[in-house]
């Protein structure tokens, strides 16, 4: 899984810390940060300051759902030009609106 960029790649850090895990804590801190889509050391440091972390697979899905909904208001475009039956348009209208209310339920947690 790709690492998300984030700004303090580029800051340099002077001191270091070490932590004694158990080898289970240990495994569930290296599953999370990947999820993240964040070193391990990046993570723990978020943790450790309070940070939001964003599971990268939700950023994912955002960007996907934001990509759906362009190509079907593209789309309602092509529709009203042909002039499609209202009914077509109002069922996209409506997968529009459950594509902008799930992105919003995801969202609402996070400061994107």
């Amino acid at each position: 899984m790709k690492k998300v960029p984030t700004p303090n790649r580029i800051r340099q850090y002077h001191k270091r810390r070490t932590v004694r895990l158990s080898i289970e804590d240990e495994e569930q801190i290296k599953l999370q940060a990947e999820c993240a889509g964040l070193s391990v050391a990046e993570f723990m440091r978020r943790r450790a300051l309070g940070k939001k972390i964003v599971p990268h697979t939700e950023l994912v899905i955002v960007y996907e759902l934001r990509r759906m909904g362009g190509l079907l208001k593209h789309n309602f475009e092509t529709l009203r030009a042909a002039d499609a039956p209202l009914r077509v348009i109002a069922l996209q209208e409506r997968v529009l609106s459950k594509i902008n209310q799930t992105i919003e339920v995801i969202a609402k947690n996070y400061d994107y």
